[in-house]
């Protein structure tokens, strides 16, 4: 549980930094970013425990790390992409600014 909390803390803040960069809402990137990870993790294993059924606990353990790493997976793919549209963003504000 605490481990979620301090990934939580970690995620929100690359995220939130990210934002203040390129003039952003950094709570909304940084609610973007925890969301990016946690609901594929949790979906992974909820998934995973419906398929597996009761009792088979060897699984769900690898169903846990699966989630992990698709979970960073697409934290990583999640940045990558909001960066890639604020520095768009900012490339067309620079340009217009220099038609001016």
């Amino acid at each position: 549980m605490i481990g979620n909390f301090i990934i939580a803390f970690i995620v929100f803040g690359a995220f939130f930094r990210a934002a203040k960069e390129y003039n952003h809402s950094g709570f909304k990137w940084g609610a973007i970013g925890v969301a990016s990870y946690f609901v594929p993790n949790w979906i992974t294993l909820f998934v995973v425990t419906i398929a597996a059924g009761p009792g088979n606990g060897g699984v769900l353990s690898l169903a846990s790390l699966a989630g992990f790493v698709l979970s960073i997976v697409f934290v990583v793919w999640m940045y990558n992409k909001l960066m890639d549209r604020a520095i768009e963003a900012q490339a067309a504000l620079d340009a217009e600014g220099n038609r001016q």
